[in-house]
Order: structure tokens, then sequence, then C-alpha cells
């Protein structure tokens, strides 16, 4: 299992680029909470102080180093 923060997602071109299409955005101050569907059907939260609008392609990059990864259940 793999874990991500919002506030670690970058909305931009980069390496480790995941693309998807925004679904929602929150706008909260000085940044939004934007929800992003992959075209794999994965939701992810993303934090930003970009300007996006719903129905927006975006690509999200994260720094390898920020990802949690957990055993997955059951294994030992």
């Amino acid at each position: 299992s793999v874990a991500i923060r919002p506030e670690d997602l970058s909305v931009g071109a980069g390496p480790n680029a995941i693309r998807g299409r925004v679904e929602n955005v929150e706008y909260g101050g000085h940044d939004s909470l934007a929800d992003v569907k992959t075209a794999g059907g994965v939701l992810l939260h993303a934090r930003t102080g970009a300007r996006v609008a719903v129905g927006d392609e975006v690509s999200l990059t994260i720094t390898p180093e920020r990802v949690l990864v957990y055993p997955a259940e059951g294994a030992a």
C-alpha cells in the first residue's frame, strides 16, 4: 500500500508525473484542495497554490522520498 500526503503533491510537469483530470476544487485562501482522478480511476487529493478548475487536465508530481510505503495487509 502507498500513501501520499496532499501537501506533498505538486501541480505541474516534472519527474514522477501522474496525469489526471480535476474533479473538484475547494478554495481555501492562498491554496486549494483539488481532487484529481487518474485514467486508472484513482482519486488523488492535492493541496496547491496553482489555479486549477474542474475539468482541467493536470500533472501531479511528487518527490519519491515523500511517498509512504506500507506492507500489504496479511503480508508476513
